[in-house]
């Protein structure tokens, strides 16, 4: 489809300035870069459940964990698991959502070696 698509943009006080990378990310689904500026909207200390997330789009349960998986993949989420004291039983998650490309040591770092004793 080749028709030129005018897009005309209404505003209200309802909005923030979004930092465009994910936007413009062609390797990105649209599904992924919907929850990213979803996660990237809400106020810092936000706390959210997995269900919520579910009950906020018609996406099914499997769509919305690919479009995560994909944000983790992608270097734009890191999930961290966080446990409940000495028992060692998961307390929740902890997501950190970023604008730009994170790099972890698991996507292009080996992991460090310990230095060798002399």
């Amino acid at each position: 489809m080749s028709e030129l698509i005018r897009l005309e943009q209404k505003h209200n006080k309802k909005y923030k300035t979004i930092y465009l990378e994910t936007v413009e990310n062609t390797e990105l689904s649209w599904k992924a870069k919907g929850l990213h500026l979803y996660l990237m909207s809400r106020p810092p200390g936000w706390e959210l459940r997995y269900n919520d997330l579910l009950n906020r789009a018609k996406d099914s349960k499997s769509s919305l964990s690919t479009a995560i998986k994909e944000l983790k993949t992608a270097g734009y989420l890191d999930i961290e698991r966080l446990d409940n004291g000495d028992k060692g039983l998961c307390a929740g998650y902890k997501w950190i959502v970023s604008e730009t490309v994170v790099k972890t040591q698991t996507q292009d770092e080996p992991c460090p070696r310990k230095p060798e004793s002399g």
